[in-house]
């Protein structure tokens, strides 16, 4: 089906369906170049709702760089809502990016990004919408269809989707992204080479996996962005939709990267070196947007926004210059050991919604296995301190689970909040004790660690429930059946690439969201594939090679074998 058809049929019946204006890519700041004179035509595929994918920095980084800063086309498409998911099946009109509404096939390639393992079905669900076939081996020697790959942190390890992309982007895509485009456009239109011959010559590029391809000595190095304060990179004039969206505000990156090593922590490990963004450079970019968009609130992001070295000049001089406009400026939870006094008066006036900290262990064995660096008095003043400046909300993230960790680490949790509570009377301040699930992460040093099983999350979260009662106590706590999952997913290897299909099958999409996650669609998968979801939990030997191995993210092996002896060595 041609573009023009598929509008037609498009705008005949977009009030039959939920928030119509998402499937119409008439954005203030749309970009709609001229397909003819582009180069290579790339479409970025994200794979979860329009509300949430237009949240997405990545989305709004590449979007400025291939359409502003190359003779490229960068295109958007989303995962549609269930509505006009049936639509489409019903009248068999194929996905389509929103700029042209031309068919996902029509592009050169498609570019998806993750950002979470839970969207991996997603991914399936677009490739059908599309009416493209879905694994590789279908593909790699039809011309016609375009060449699929994909990137984001939750793809650092590629081999669970090994199956379904020709080649992965490993780490930093700004300087990367442009690269691909060219060499796609010298294959095809200079050379005039095939799809297969064309993915051959990608998998030769340093920071690429291309599964079909791969050498077992070839070591794929992560691509690392350090030209941070370079304007050419930098989004001042984002895309702004024209529905509420989950986080309907812009936000700013300090910097990339965090000073702060905690043991279990991916994005730190993977995100590394550290790399800060200037003051200036921020402060010119939070101007522009404001100028260029009409958000009426920014964020500030990063791993760690209070480690930011000039935080509090920062935040003064952003909140001058948002008031001025009479926009928000909203920021992220903080790291306890940095919130002083002067921290907590600026986070009290900007914060609507109160502080957000995260001890992550209730005792100081725990936080000093995962090298989280702060004692129970920290916790205490600085939660005593938010208490002073303001009658908000307080909240406060735990992580069970945990290396080494035993009862009397689950009960210190307990402990730590009535001690709170007591510590900051009189405030009565309401207190949320979130509880996640720890999932070992691969290129960490709790890589080779255990992950809990179902019966033993329940067990621990039973206990909470009975424990943590306190008319000023709340507590929430993480399914523990999307933890396993995640586990499963993020150190899973080539096998499960036919579990996700599978269970894609069966009926798994939007695992992330929880009123459509259905676990029991994984479990019969995993049955009819003969697949022991326990043997993705189990803990490794340090010295096994691990699948994932031939991916180099910049820290030595030997490096994380000993912080992960560190954190098992760590005494009572």
């Amino acid at each position: 089906m041609k573009n023009q058809e598929i509008e037609v049929v498009i705008k005949k019946n977009l009030l039959k369906v939920n928030k119509p204006i998402q499937y119409l890519g008439n954005e203030l700041n749309v970009i709609k170049k001229d397909w003819d004179s582009a180069k290579t035509k790339l479409c970025f595929v994200y794979p979860d709702k329009y509300e949430i994918g237009m949240s997405n920095m990545a989305l709004q980084i590449f979007y400025k760089i291939i359409n502003q800063n190359t003779d490229h086309l960068l295109e958007r498409c989303f995962i549609p809502d269930k509505d006009m998911i049936d639509f489409l099946k019903d009248k068999q009109v194929p996905l389509f990016a929103l700029e042209s509404t031309r068919p996902l096939t029509d592009f050169n390639a498609l570019a998806f990004s993750f950002s979470t393992e839970l969207s991996y079905t997603n991914a399936l669900l677009a490739l059908d919408l599309g009416h493209i076939p879905m694994t590789c081996k279908e593909r790699i020697n039809d011309d016609s269809i375009p060449i699929i790959f994909a990137g984001g942190g939750a793809v650092v390890n590629p081999l669970p989707l090994s199956d379904f992309f020709d080649f992965f982007v490993i780490g930093d895509g700004e300087e990367v992204l442009e690269h691909i485009c060219d060499v796609i456009y010298k294959c095809k239109y200079e050379k005039k080479i095939s799809k297969y011959d064309t993915i051959k010559a990608l998998s030769e590029l340093d920071h690429i996996y291309a599964p079909s391809f791969h050498r077992s000595d070839k070591i794929v190095k992560k691509a690392t962005f350090s030209d941070v304060n370079n304007k050419k990179y930098l989004v001042e004039k984002p895309l702004v939709p024209l529905i509420k969206v989950v986080h309907d505000r812009f936000s700013i990156e300090l910097m990339r990267g965090c000073p702060r090593i905690c043991r279990f922590c991916q994005a730190s490990y993977i995100n590394k070196p550290l790399r800060i963004r200037e003051k200036e450079v921020l402060l010119n970019q939070a101007k522009a947007v404001i100028s260029n968009t009409g958000y009426d609130e920014l964020s500030l992001s990063s791993l760690s926004s209070s480690d930011y070295p000039q935080v509090i000049n920062l935040l003064t001089e952003l909140d001058s210059q948002c008031n001025h406009q009479h926009v928000k400026l909203s920021l992220p939870s903080l790291r306890i050991d940095t919130h002083s006094l002067e921290m907590s008066e600026i986070t009290n006036k900007l914060k609507e919604s109160g502080v957000t900290l995260a001890p992550e262990a209730g005792s100081q064995f725990l936080r000093d296995v995962i090298n989280k660096n702060i004692n129970e008095q920290e916790i205490l003043d600085t939660i005593k301190t938010a208490a002073v400046n303001s009658k908000k909300s307080i909240k406060l993230y735990f992580m069970i689970g945990l290396p080494g960790e035993e009862q009397q680490d689950l009960q210190a949790i307990v402990n730590l909040a009535f001690r709170i509570i007591h510590y900051i009377k009189p405030a009565r301040n309401k207190l949320t004790i979130n509880i996640s699930n720890f999932v070992p992460k691969p290129f960490t040093p709790f890589q080779w660690a255990k992950q809990d099983d179902m019966e033993t999350i329940n067990t621990k979260l039973s206990f909470f429930k009975k424990e943590l009662r306190h008319k000023q106590l709340e507590l929430r706590w993480t399914d523990p059946k999307l933890s396993i999952l995640e586990g499963i997913l993020t150190r899973g290897d080539e096998k499960i690439g036919k579990l996700i299909l599978a269970a894609y099958r069966q009926g798994a999409i939007f695992d992330a969201w929880y009123d459509h996650f259905n676990f029991e669609y994984w479990m019969k998968a995993a049955e009819a594939e003969g697949i022991s979801i326990n043997d993705y939990l189990v803990d490794h030997n340090p010295e096994d090679v691990l699948p994932w191995s031939f991916i180099d993210t910049g820290v030595k092996i030997n490096t994380l074998k000993n912080e992960y002896q560190k954190a098992l060595s760590t005494k009572r």
